[in-house]
């Protein structure tokens, strides 16, 4: 089964902004995307195609991938939505 790792990372900080990025402290939540990621009981689940790998015409190394996920699988954090 094919996995991507895609980064979520939290800034977390009990102290005022003024401070330095160096001072603070970042949380990791990275979470690997796989067939295992429990998702929204209707919404598909993670796929991961292969675009390219490998070496092009003009001499040089090239991979692309392409994914598709439900919003509503994992971690994540929903975007606001309009008041109607």
């Amino acid at each position: 089964m094919k996995t991507m790792h895609l980064p979520l990372l939290l800034f977390a900080s009990a102290c005022a902004l003024p401070r330095a990025l160096h001072e603070r402290q970042w949380i990791d939540l990275t979470h690997t995307f796989d067939g295992s990621t429990i998702y929204w009981p209707t919404a598909g689940g993670f796929e991961l195609t292969r675009d390219s790998k490998g070496m092009t015409p003009g001499g040089y190394w090239y991979e692309a991938n392409t994914f598709r996920t439900a919003e509503h699988g994992g971690t994540h954090l929903d975007a606001p939505v309009p008041a109607l």
